[in-house]
């Protein structure tokens, strides 16, 4: 995925050392997936080759809530919980061809579905030092 991102964070100072933000992305990319699969079985008398390329468009969002909390002057934590929703994405999963191979080409058709979705999330915990 390549693409153009813009983004922004927003902070609030609770009290002296904490801070609470929230941080967001969003983007759009290029979406390239290409397959390459190879066919072989004794039914066929020669190994079958397919290759399919796919462009399209995928876009991305991401929001992440932050908490940051100075222990001292070269000490900080920081924690955050992200979550990031892909769109128009092509998955292994999803791209499983199980037509059976008839002989040469006949039977398959190679494609590529690129209209998944996927949505991450999780926890992270960091250590800031400075000297």
């Amino acid at each position: 995925l390549v693409g153009l991102q813009f983004g922004g964070d927003l902070w609030y100072n609770l009290i002296p050392g904490v801070k609470l933000g929230v941080e967001g992305k969003s983007g759009v990319f290029n979406n390239r997936a290409h397959q390459n699969s190879a066919v072989t079985a004794n039914s066929l008398p020669d190994a079958v080759t397919e290759e399919v390329l796919s462009n399209k468009l995928a876009y991305i969002t991401q929001i992440s809530p932050q908490v940051y909390y100075r222990l001292n002057h070269s000490w900080a934590f920081r924690s955050s919980y992200q979550v990031m929703f892909i769109d128009n994405l092509a998955l292994a999963s999803d791209n499983f061809n199980s037509t059976p191979q008839l002989g040469g080409t006949l039977g398959r058709i190679p494609t590529i579905n690129s209209d998944s979705n996927i949505t991450l999330q999780g926890y992270t915990l960091g250590a800031e030092y400075t000297w």
